[in-house]
C-alpha cells in the first residue's frame, strides 16, 4: 500500500505504480483543489488502486529530523556494497527486534552491448515502511522533516531503487541519488510502538559499477525496542547565536565534534579527546548550523545560530 499525504506546502507526488496513474492522480487534484479547501489545510480523498491520501491537523508536524540524534537510539555501520561482486547485500534490524527489516543491495551486470547498474532497498515485511518524499529529486538533507505525513511506502515485494542507469529502455528508474549523500526516512511498527528513523547513505553509479556507501541510522526508542546509544546530558554549548568563538562544556571526554551547515554539508571535525573545546565561527557564512557531539555512552545534537 502507499501513503500520500498532499497539504499546501508540500505538494510532490513521488511513487506511483504506472506512468498512468500519476497522470490520473494529477488530473483528479487539478479539479479537486478548487472545490476541497478547508483553511490552511487539505483533506483529499482519492483512491487510486491502493494509493490513499489523507493528511489532518498537525499530521504534518516532524516527527524526527534526518541526521539528528538527539533523544534516538543510534548505531554505526559504515560499510560499502559494491555492485560487481556477487550477493553484496546489507541486512539491518533497525529496531533491534531480532528480525530484519530491510535490505540494501548494489548491482551491477552487463549483456552483450547492454548492462543494469543500480543500488536499491527492500523491505523485509509489512511492519517498515519508508519515506518516498524526495527520491527522486535528490532524497533528504539533513534537518530535513520525517513526519506522520510524509509518503509511505511497505510493499515488502517491491525493490525500491535509490539510482540507477540502464541500457534496457523498458526500465524507468525510481530515486535519483546518483553521487549523492543523503537520508532514507523510515517507521518500524514495533509492538504497540510507530518507531521513525533515518538511514544515513551514498549512492554512486556509473556505466561501469554501482556502490553504496551505508554510514548510520537512528531510531526512536520504543517498549520493544533494545536501546542502543543514548543523548548525552549536561553538555554546554555557548554563546547561541554566536559571531565569533564557540566554547564547549562537557561533564565526560568528548570523542569528536561535527558541525553541518543547513544542507547538511560538514563544516568542522575534530577528534577531540578532551572536556573543553573552543570553536571559531568567524569564518562561517550567516544561517543555522548544527553541533554533534559524541562520546562513550552517545550523541548530543544542537542548532546553533551564526549571525
Amino acid at each position: 500500500m502507499f501513503y500520500f499525504c498532499y497539504c499546501p506546502k508540500n505538494q510532490t507526488t513521488r511513487f506511483f505504480n504506472n506512468k498512468g496513474n500519476q497522470k490520473a492522480f494529477h488530473q483528479s487534484i487539478n479539479q479537486k483543489t478548487n472545490i476541497m479547501k478547508i483553511k490552511s489545510v487539505f483533506i483529499i480523498a482519492f483512491l487510486i488502486g491502493s494509493a490513499h491520501l489523507l493528511c489532518a491537523q498537525g499530521e504534518c508536524d516532524p516527527v524526527v529530523k534526518a541526521g539528528i540524534y538527539s533523544d534516538m537510539d543510534y548505531h554505526t555501520v559504515n560499510q560499502t556494497l559494491y555492485g560487481n561482486l556477487p550477493d553484496d547485500d546489507l541486512y539491518l534490524d533497525l529496531n533491534s527486534d531480532g528480525s530484519n527489516d530491510i535490505m540494501l543491495t548494489a548491482e551491477y551486470s552487463n549483456f552483450g552491448m547492454g548492462f543494469n547498474s543500480r543500488t536499491y532497498v527492500q523491505l523485509q515485511h509489512n511492519k517498515i515502511e519508508i519515506m518516498t518524499d524526495t527520491l527522486q529529486s535528490n532524497c533528504l538533507a539533513f534537518g530535513d522533516s520525517i513526519s506522520k505525513c510524509s509518503y509511505w511506502h511497505d510493499n515488502e515485494q517491491d525493490y525500491y531503487e535509490l539510482g540507477g542507469i540502464y541500457m534496457e529502455p523498458a526500465y524507468i528508474v525510481s530515486g535519483n541519488w546518483l553521487s549523492s549523500q543523503g537520508y532514507l526516512g523510515f517507521r518500524v511498527f514495533s509492538g504497540a510502538d510507530t518507531l521513525y528513523g533515518w538511514l544515513q547513505m551514498y549512492s554512486i553509479i556509473t556505466e561501469t559499477s554501482s556502490m553504496l556507501e551505508v554510514y548510520d541510522w537512528a531510531i526512536m526508542p520504543g517498549d520493544v525496542h533494545v536501546p542502543g546509544t543514548k543523548e548525552i546530558a549536561e553538555i554546554k554549548i555557548f554563546p547561541n547565536p554566536v559571531s565569533d568563538m564557540v566554547y564547549i562544556i562537557a561533564p565526560d571526554i568528548m570523542n569528536e565534534i561535527r558541525i553541518y551547515d543547513f544542507s547538511g554539508r560538514t563544516v568542522y571535525e575534530n577528534i577531540t579527546g578532551d572536556h573543553t573545546a573552543t570553536i571559531t565561527f568567524s569564518g562561517f557564512g550567516p544561517g543555522i548550523y548544527y553541533i554533534t557531539i559524541k562520546n562513550k555512552d552517545g550523541v548530543h545534537s544542537e542548532k546553533i545560530v551564526k549571525r
